[in-house]
């Protein structure tokens, strides 16, 4: 049998044919120049066919996107987010389609950031940035659903996190007095009381440099990134809520969240993709297995790769949301890096992928920083069938 040949490119200034290997075919066609109409060879049959099968999963996919804003344009829960969208950094709130934006926050001289919902959908939790005495500081608040109420509960402190009973909020407190954009620059784990106002420390005092903090459903373990902290390089761990045992996931990459069932894991499996994973909690610590992705921006020629980070799954485990963006390409922001709360982010939109199809779409368009998004529990109305 005659070997075939190599694929070769396109050449643009001749008549040189552009050879492709379909894998559904066992042939090879030959395509020549677009003015070149005498020397074009009828396709196959069998060729024929083989494209016809490479048709069907793109069509599969469009319709799977349709179908996804379909479900989001009547999905009850909504979301809220950072955004850059009127000089600086706000909570804004929106549906679940990307309609009815409003802000929250809406203060001209402070950054609201990493705005995180409570379970019950009655408060949020966000991190601002202001100047105090000509330094920058970063502090954690807490505010009603509609932006009213708003009030502080820790002083130089980061990565906010509800316990499931919406009662408690933990967070980490700052490395270091001075304002650092690095988002592992933190050191110990606090827990604040929403009624009786009190902050009690974890007892593992060795938690550092920690950081994307959540807390699991059944309320035992807190699950975060680490970076150089607690004897590890970097990974994913689980942290005991109220004892000494850390162990750390066999999962690669940042900024975990835990489905509301307790059986699903996601994070950022590395800067282009959105890792799934199966978790155990029934053991005597969180275990993984049958990790995959969920969302992978690929390469494109001619498309700039975009990175996806901070996913958060939908309250009933529907829909992942996350942010997704260029990375960032120019010196001058090298150490402030998108992803990171607070910080510009050019380009940046929100997306929400379906978490059994993963058929994903583009809800904001404007990239003005948006960022960090968080689902909204909303309640159903007296007589709604829940």
């Amino acid at each position: 049998m005659e070997k075939q040949p190599a694929p070769c490119r396109f050449d643009r200034t001749g008549g040189v044919p552009v050879r492709i290997r379909y894998p559904a075919a066992e042939t090879w066609i030959t395509r020549m120049r677009p003015h070149d109409r005498m020397a074009r060879r009828a396709l196959p049959l069998a060729t024929l066919a083989a494209l016809a099968t490479l048709v069907v999963p793109v069509l599969a996919q469009d319709s799977d996107e349709v179908n996804l804003k379909k479900a989001l344009a009547s999905f009850p829960h909504r979301l809220v987010f950072e955004s850059k969208r009127e000089g600086n950094v706000d909570v804004y709130v929106m549906n679940a389609d990307g309609s009815g934006v409003k802000n929250l926050t809406n203060t001209a001289d402070v950054n609201e950031v990493n705005p995180k919902a409570s379970p019950d959908g009655r408060m949020i939790a966000f991190a601002a940035d202001a100047t105090e005495e000509g330094r920058r500081v970063r502090d954690l608040y807490v505010m009603a659903a509609d932006g009213s109420g708003r009030r502080k509960i820790a002083d130089d402190a980061r990565d906010p996190c509800w316990s499931p009973d919406a009662r408690r909020v933990a967070f980490l407190p700052s490395e270091y007095r001075r304002f650092s954009t690095s988002t592992w620059a933190t050191r110990g784990l606090k827990v604040y009381d929403l009624e009786s106002k009190k902050t009690v420390t974890h007892p593992n005092r060795d938690i550092s440099h920690v950081y994307s903090l959540t807390w699991t459903p059944d309320s035992k373990w807190f699950v975060a990134t680490v970076m150089g902290g607690l004897g590890y390089r970097s990974g994913i761990l689980a942290i005991e809520a109220d004892g000494q045992d850390v162990h750390r996931l066999r999962l690669e990459g940042c900024r975990p969240d835990i489905s509301s069932d307790g059986k699903g894991i996601i994070w950022g499996y590395g800067d282009y993709a959105i890792g799934f994973a199966d978790l155990d909690m029934t053991g005597d610590h969180p275990r993984v297995s049958s990790t995959r992705r969920l969302v992978y921006n690929r390469w494109k020629r001619g498309v700039r790769r975009k990175q996806t980070y901070h996913a958060d799954w939908s309250p009933d485990d529907q829909f992942v949301a996350y942010s997704t963006g260029p990375k960032v390409r120019t010196r001058r922001m090298w150490g402030a890096m998108p992803q990171n709360p607070g910080e510009d982010a050019p380009g940046w939109d929100l997306a929400i992928a379906d978490a059994k199809t993963g058929a994903a779409v583009q809800i904001t368009a404007d990239g003005k920083s948006n960022k960090e998004p968080d689902w909204l529990f909303v309640a159903p109305a007296k007589g709604d069938a829940k």
